[in-house]
């Protein structure tokens, strides 16, 4: 019986940083740079994208943005968080739907601040 030999293919890296990029994006953002990885299930290939943490201004912006037309979008929260931390990487992951939905389950994360407490005096 003749079986075709099944070769796999390694997965491409699309947007992966070199450790001097990273280096330079830290020193350019010294409040933070993470990294989002999307693995596409349908084409083996693993997608990297780069973001700055958000200052007030890009949660202010998003924040309006998200606002417009009166009712609150969390779709156009990520976006405009998306565009304004983006440092670098695959630019798929703001452009492909599927990519973006995915990046976007993470984008809590760039936002995370410390534990803070009030106690009345």
């Amino acid at each position: 019986m003749y079986m075709k030999k099944q070769t796999e293919e390694k997965p491409e890296h699309i947007g992966l940083a070199k450790p001097e990029e990273i280096t330079e994006m830290k020193t350019k953002n010294p409040r933070g740079v993470f990294q989002i990885t999307v693995s596409n299930e349908r084409t083996g290939n693993v997608h990297y994208g780069y973001f700055k943490k958000p200052g007030r201004q890009q949660m202010d912006f998003a924040s309006s943005e998200a606002a417009k037309g009166g009712k609150f979008s969390v779709d156009r929260f990520n976006s405009s968080l998306a565009n304004n931390c983006w440092i670098g990487g695959d630019e798929a992951m703001r452009t492909d739907e599927d990519l973006f939905m995915s990046a976007s389950t993470q984008f809590g994360e760039l936002a995370k601040v410390y534990q803070a407490e009030i106690k009345e005096l």
